[in-house]
């Protein structure tokens, strides 16, 4: 029975030593990270315009040739009447109007339908946030 608490004690005794402080490790010194220089984006080539024909043709095989300017931008005077088709989206139904060209614009012909009218100032307009809004975005 006396060996009951000796053994005890000495197992205390070596779980102390265990647990104590050793040897204290010698610190070896921390590398400094040094300073290197920024990563840049790799410079962005230039985007090409975007030519729808040029597209059609490279991936839809059309073999057509481009319009001509004259029959991009037809060099009418003011005042001149056409017939165009028009299309009525609730019934679905195509008509032809006649309308008078009433403006020209930087980008566009703008006709009115002759059985109306429609003040000069509101055309103008109109054609000003189409040429400065709506075709430069």
């Amino acid at each position: 029975m006396r060996r009951l608490p000796s053994l005890l004690l000495a197992a205390l005794a070596a779980s102390l030593a265990a647990c104590g402080p050793g040897a204290t490790p010698t610190p070896s010194p921390t590398a400094v990270p040094t300073a290197s220089p920024t990563p840049t984006a790799a410079p962005a080539t230039a985007i090409p315009d975007r030519d729808l024909f040029d597209l059609a043709r490279r991936y839809r095989g059309v073999e057509a040739e481009p319009l001509t300017t004259a029959e991009l931008y037809r060099d009418e005077p003011l005042g001149t009447v056409a017939t165009f088709t028009a299309i009525n989206v609730v019934a679905l139904e195509t008509f032809e109007i006649e309308a008078r060209l009433a403006h020209v614009g930087e980008h566009a012909l703008w006709y009115v339908s002759t059985a109306i009218s429609v003040p000069d100032a509101d055309l103008q307009e109109a054609a000003r946030f189409f040429d400065q809004v709506l075709v430069p975005a």
